[in-house]
């Protein structure tokens, strides 16, 4: 689904989330059914509101598992769900423990330049190829309507394909 809307990376916290099972990786590459790939990524900080604090920049470098082959991951911070973004004392935090002994190096930048760098990390050979559907079980609750998923993954598409190629979303354009 996210190649023919023309993505070719994948981020998201919510798989970390799983109560079942642990993925096995934070970057990998990841393979679709009908065989097509997108660069993937799950952020090892486990949440996409951090306020990069030294506890929460220990626990993204102590719980990343794939140390054996890449040394960066992302860490989403801020108010995030529409909560304003990250705040002026977080800027500063990232300023001030951007190169601390003891704590990973912090750098602020772009995910398109993080995913420029995996995705140069990911053609070396030995890195992770994940060929299968990963799915979060810590949902509860009932399943949405069919007509609701169907919807779901018709705005997904629509969004990414135009998010993909740089058209911006109408005012009364769904949102998934």
């Amino acid at each position: 689904m996210f190649r023919e809307g023309g993505c070719t990376r994948f981020v998201t916290q919510k798989l970390s989330w799983n109560k079942q099972n642990r993925f096995p990786h934070h970057s990998f590459t990841w393979e679709g059914i009908d065989g097509s790939t997108v660069v993937a990524h799950f952020p090892p900080v486990e949440t996409y509101n951090s306020e990069l604090t030294p506890a929460e920049l220990t626990h993204a470098s102590a719980n990343f598992s794939d140390h054996a082959w890449s040394d960066r991951s992302l860490v989403p911070f801020g108010h995030g769900d529409g909560g304003g973004g990250p705040t002026s004392e977080m800027l500063e935090r990232a300023r001030l423990l951007a190169d601390i002994a003891g704590l990973p190096q912090l750098t602020i930048s772009s995910p398109g330049a993080f995913f420029e760098e995996l995705e140069a990390e990911l053609a070396k050979p030995g890195t992770p190829h994940w060929r299968a559907s990963s799915t979060s079980r810590c949902i509860v609750g009932p399943s949405p309507p069919r007509h609701t998923r169907r919807w779901g993954t018709g705005a997904a598409r629509s969004c990414c394909a135009r998010w993909s190629s740089g058209r911006p979303l109408s005012a009364n354009q769904p949102r998934p």
